[in-house]
């Protein structure tokens, strides 16, 4: 994998806008990778049942909602 270009983006969530060092990534089936230090300094809390992410933005939280895909079936 090899990087394309690095810069600074805005990520908003529920109207709110969170700084965010990026490096472009040639990964068509991801939108957008959170890191671990990212998510350490907005004090992420990871919900993997209710597909949620909580947020602290200055004194309040914010909650991103993930999307509820069917769950994938294995046939054989």
């Amino acid at each position: 994998m090899i990087a394309t270009a690095k810069c600074e983006l805005e990520l908003f969530i529920d109207g709110k806008a969170f700084d965010m060092p990026a490096t472009v990534l040639n990964m068509p089936e991801f939108d957008i990778i959170l890191g671990m230090a990212w998510l350490n300094w907005h004090f992420a809390r990871i919900d993997c049942a209710e597909k949620k992410i909580y947020l602290r933005h200055g004194d309040t939280e914010v909650i991103f909602q993930g999307i509820n895909f069917a769950p994938r079936m294995l046939l054989s």
